[in-house]
């Protein structure tokens, strides 16, 4: 994600439209660096979960909008079953609202 692209603070959730971002290095809410994503190389990364190397073009992957680690999207949905939170920065992800159909108390 480049920090011209960013619309909110990825850590407090203020609006961050209107303001100069590419001279903008620090959220001027909280005052977290906001980083400035590195272009993506030829070299292959590692799934930290599973070590085994992701080839994005032969496998279904899933990235954390926090600090950009990649995984497997099998090993992530697993991790997040059991865990849930980022096995690199270890953000908490909330789980959605499970619709409950058919239920009813008597």
């Amino acid at each position: 994600m480049s920090i011209s692209k960013i619309n909110y603070c990825p850590y407090c959730g203020k609006k961050l439209l209107g303001l100069n971002l590419s001279k903008l290095n620090y959220c001027c809410f909280c005052g977290i660096k906001l980083k400035k994503a590195k272009k993506s190389t030829n070299s292959m990364k590692q799934c930290i979960i599973c070590h085994k190397f992701i080839n994005p073009n032969k496998h279904a992957t899933i990235e954390c909008s926090f600090c950009n680690g990649l995984y497997h999207a099998t090993c992530i949905e697993s991790w997040l079953l059991k865990y849930n939170s980022c096995p690199l920065c270890l953000n908490v992800f909330l789980m959605p609202i499970k619709a409950i159909t058919n239920t009813r108390r008597i």
